[in-house]
């Protein structure tokens, strides 16, 4: 075999797939991103409930019109358990976090859940079997010091409802830690449509309480969270995997 046809050596094979791991991470926080800045706005004006509702029923929607004809058995798993755990996971940290909104200006929140590869990094050892390197070990650290910074601790962010997108990075650093061991045995489609289902079908028996009327353009932002929200967590899902 001449050297032109011959296997890239492994560590480059590995490199290149963490490459890849970047950049679906880069476009899944572009999309939260987006969707924050949209739940943000919405909780001015209406309940948090609702807001969280219409961000996973419009995910919903719009996973029910691509993989219709696929739905049924991508809803087969053999981990059952996991994936409505960490679904579960999902639901809290978007509640915590669009409460968060509704009281936190969104830089301060977005600072406060960079908190969560803090989570992630120290679960990944235990849970996870993965070595954590003292470069990674440097990033987190100066990503932590970065984050205090912004919050400026004693400042006008570290208030009471500070704890909530504080407790969101929490939730949310175990439900990556769930996504990436789901990654190396389920679709990512799969772990997609539980994350939607669940949290769709549990505020869709909260919402008539908490419902007022909503104007075109708010049914509009309600549709682009649940696109950005669809986009975010396929690409989040890839990233792990």
């Amino acid at each position: 075999m001449d050297q032109e046809s011959s296997p890239p050596p492994a560590n480059q094979a590995a490199d290149g797939h963490a490459g890849q791991g970047v950049l679906w991470m880069v476009v899944a926080m572009a999309c939260f991103v987006s969707m924050d800045s949209i739940a943000k706005e919405l909780v001015k004006t209406h309940s948090v409930v609702q807001v969280v509702w219409g961000r996973y029923f419009f995910q919903v929607a719009v996973l029910a019109v691509i993989l219709f004809p696929r739905l049924r058995r991508l809803l087969v798993t053999p981990n059952l358990g996991l994936q409505l755990v960490r679904s579960l996971l999902l639901l809290v940290t978007t509640g915590l976090y669009f409460t968060g909104l509704k009281y936190v200006p969104i830089a301060e929140a977005s600072a406060i859940m960079m908190l969560a590869p803090l989570v992630v990094t120290a679960l990944s050892v235990p849970l996870l079997k993965e070595r954590v390197g003292p470069r990674r070990w440097a990033g987190v650290v100066i990503g932590f010091a970065g984050a205090m910074i912004i919050i400026r601790p004693g400042g006008d962010a570290m208030q009471l409802a500070a704890l909530l997108p504080l407790v969101a990075a929490m939730t949310h650093g175990f439900y990556q830690v769930s996504t990436r061991f789901l990654s190396h045995s389920e679709s990512v489609l799969t772990t997609l449509c539980y994350s939607a289902l669940l949290g769709a079908m549990i505020m869709s028996t909260a919402v008539p309480f908490h419902w007022t009327p909503l104007p075109t353009l708010g049914w509009g932002m309600l549709l682009c969270a649940g696109i950005f929200g669809t986009l975010g967590h396929f690409a989040l899902i890839k990233a792990f995997t």
